[in-house]
Formats: structure tokens, sequence, C-alpha cells
């Protein structure tokens, strides 16, 4: 019986398309649940869980994956630790997870982030999708539209006018080519209907310097390092990107309210790779919601500008889909190119 469930659920990964998959993810899930306490009963974990982060530490993805290591390290009683492997715009990390060998000790730290650099960097051992099991999301980075406070835009609808009306007028900065701050605005302007250049910078500091400066009309880009400046009254943020507006900002509009369906969250999550045992799937997943739930683990994201948010492994794993065939639209359509 236990094998078929790894069948399954590996089938399940493979769709091309996730209507296609749903029956048989939920079906999968059932399954999962009631084999999840066997995981506990044999040990699991018994030995450290490694979970690699592709990006250098002290960065708002490494912060949100310590907090939810410590907890998770109390609530197993094994030590969960962070192995921070960057380079190549996680890629470096990714294939390392994709080739461990899927025992539930070697897992990932995963976001948008791991369908954009796959969909850029062509000769990458691992598929986004294919590659690995999303076990649970555990947080958001809020993401949003930045002027400088001396623009005369007081909204996103008066924005978009204007670039409706003067093609090629304006110009929009962001943290690098094929990073989440293009993808966003690239997603932003094919909804809209829109002609805004794009300003690559070698990340985002530069990047609102320049728009703090004039030099540069716009910054697409998440909103944890420029509220700063918003506060200090040098930025305006004119809309945020998830799908509704954002409980602790609900003065700022959501996108969606001017673009109907636009949505371009951030999020952070851990994956395990293909053909991990369901059991562990369903066990990590389930571990982590606790962790989440955990009214520190909460304040603590929450005071490093991360909005937490779990989503079950079958969830994360219509998301992942859903995003790639967005992602891979956007790229295409737009020629975007690694750096």
């Amino acid at each position: 019986m236990k094998r078929k469930i790894v069948c399954t659920l590996a089938a399940c990964s493979t769709q091309t398309g996730f209507r296609r998959g749903w029956l048989t993810a939920l079906i999968a899930l059932l399954a999962l649940s009631v084999f999840a306490p066997c995981a506990f009963a044999q040990g699991y974990p018994d030995k450290p869980v490694r979970l690699v982060v592709a990006f250098p530490a002290g960065g708002p993805a490494d912060i949100g994956m310590r907090i939810v290591a410590d907890r998770l390290s109390t609530q197993t009683g094994q030590n969960f630790v962070v192995d921070n492997r960057p380079g190549a715009g996680g890629t470096i990390g990714a294939d390392l997870v994709a080739s461990a060998v899927p025992d539930g000790y070697t897992l990932l730290l995963s976001g948008n982030h791991l369908v954009i650099a796959r969909l850029l960097t062509p000769g990458a051992r691992y598929d986004a999708v294919k590659s690995f099991i999303p076990v649970a999301r555990f947080g958001v980075l809020p993401s949003g539209l930045f002027v400088s406070s001396a623009s005369p835009y007081a909204s996103l609808q008066e924005l978009l006018a204007h670039a409706l009306s003067h093609p090629g007028g304006l110009a929009y900065a962001s943290g690098g080519n094929g990073t989440p701050s293009h993808l966003a605005m690239e997603l932003l302007k094919r909804r809209a209907g829109v002609d805004i250049r794009h300003i690559p910078y070698k990340g985002t500091p530069p990047a609102v310097t320049d728009l703090i400066g004039g030099q540069v009309d716009m910054l697409f880009t998440s909103i944890a390092g420029p509220m700063v400046q918003v506060r200090s009254g040098r930025l305006r943020l004119l809309a945020v990107s998830s799908p509704q507006r954002l409980a602790g900002l609900p003065q700022v509009a959501a996108v969606a309210e001017a673009l109907p369906g636009y949505e371009f969250e951030t999020w952070l999550g851990v994956s395990a790779p293909r053909g991990t045992p369901p059991a562990i799937v369903a066990t990590l997943s389930s571990e982590i919601g606790k962790a989440v739930k955990d009214p520190g683990v909460m304040k603590r994201m929450e005071d490093a500008g991360l909005t937490p948010g779990f989503l079950p492994w079958a969830e994360l794993l219509r998301k992942v889909e859903d995003e790639a065939g967005v992602y891979a639209k956007v790229v295409k359509e737009a020629n975007i190119r690694a750096e």
C-alpha cells in the first residue's frame, strides 16, 4: 500500500496541468493523513535535519527559515540545521537538494525564486515542479509598487493612465534581470497593456537610491526594506501585490483592485526531493503548520518583515504548478534573460 501512495504522489507532481492531477492529489492527501503517524512511530526524525538555504545568511528568507527551524527543533526534539549554499540565482542549493537522498533529512528553502531561477538557467539539473515535493509554505514577503514622494502619481490608476498615454515614457527599476521584482513588474505591464522601460540594477539598495533621486519612476519590490523610506517621507507606496490589502496597511490598495486577478507573492516554504516518503512529507507539513501558528514564531516573523502564512503540501503543489505556467509565459513574452 505504501508503495502505491509514493507512486501516486510522484504522478501528481509531474502532471502538466494541475486540474488533471487534483483528484489524484486529494486521494493522496487523504492517504497521507492516515499514514503520517507512522513516521513518528518509526522514529522520524532520529537525527539532525539539514535545511539548505540557497541565499546568503542574514537576508529575509534566511531569517524566516531560521525562525521556523528553531521551532521545529523544539517540537521534534531533533536539530533542524540551516545550511547556506548561495550562488547562481539559487540553483546551486536547489541542485544539491534535488540530488540528495529522499529520506526527509535534506530539505530546501523554496519559494517562487525556485521556479524563476529554473526558467532562466537552462543548465540547471533540477525541474522546479518535477524534482521536488512541496512540503509547506510558512510565510510571505509582501511586495509593492513604490514611487518617490515627489512623484505626481497618488495612485496606481493615475500611474497606469499616464503610461497608457505615453508609451515608453516611464521607467521602472528592478533588482536585476530575472529577479522577482523584474517579473512582478513585467506581469503588471502585461495585465495593464502598458509600455514601461526596464532599468535593471545590481540589487535593490541602489535601485531604491535612484528612485528617491528621481532617476527612475517606480520600483516593485518587497516592502520590508523600502517601508523605512516611506515612513521617513522619501517614498510612497502605491499598491501591494497580495490578492487583498494587507492587514497592517489597510490604507494601501492592492494591485488587483485596478487589475483584477493580479497577484505576485514572494513566498517562502520548504520542499523535499522527489521520492521522499509520503508519511514524512505529511509529518513535516503538519509540524511546519504547528510552528507557524505559534505566537512566538508569528511575532518573530512579523518583526522581520514577513507575513506568517501556512499552506499544506497539496495547496502548495497547486501554487507551484500555477506559478510555473504564469512565469514561463512572462519570461517568454518579455524575452527575459539571466544576467
